[in-house]
This record gives structure tokens, sequence and C-alpha cells, in this order.
């Protein structure tokens, strides 16, 4: 599978940003972050290390560093 690496925008107080986003399809990616992808409503499908994940409202996934992985959320 073909991945891009998501290069991560720091600065040297920043340890922790977070992101909300509305029907979210990405390509598959890694970075050398941690994710916690966390689903309000709706189904969110998480693919990570080709292993296919199905969230529903309220449940959580956690990717790790280095980790390929993509979302698509509806």
């Amino acid at each position: 599978m073909l991945a891009r690496y998501e290069t991560p925008i720091h600065t040297k107080t920043m340890h922790l940003t977070a992101h909300k986003y509305r029907n979210l399809h990405n390509l598959p990616h890694w970075h050398s972050e941690h994710e916690l992808i966390h689903s309000l409503d709706g189904i969110t499908e998480i693919m990570v290390n080709n292993s296919l994940y199905s969230l529903s409202a309220g449940e959580s996934a956690f990717v790790r560093s280095g980790e390929v992985h993509y979302i698509k959320a509806d």
C-alpha cells in the first residue's frame, strides 16, 4: 500500500493538537505523533496497518506513531 508521510507543524511549546472534522476522507498516511480518534456521531471507518475498524458514536481508537492509517467518516 502506498502511504504518504504527514508532516507535522510543531513549536517548542505545543504538546497537543486537536482537530474536529465532518465527513473526513483522507488517504493512507503516517506520522511520528500518536493519534486519538473519537467518533461524535455516525459511523467512522478506520484502517490501521491493513486492519479495518468501525467506530460508532461515542467510540474511540488510538493509532500509534508510525502506523499507516486512513479515516473515512460520513
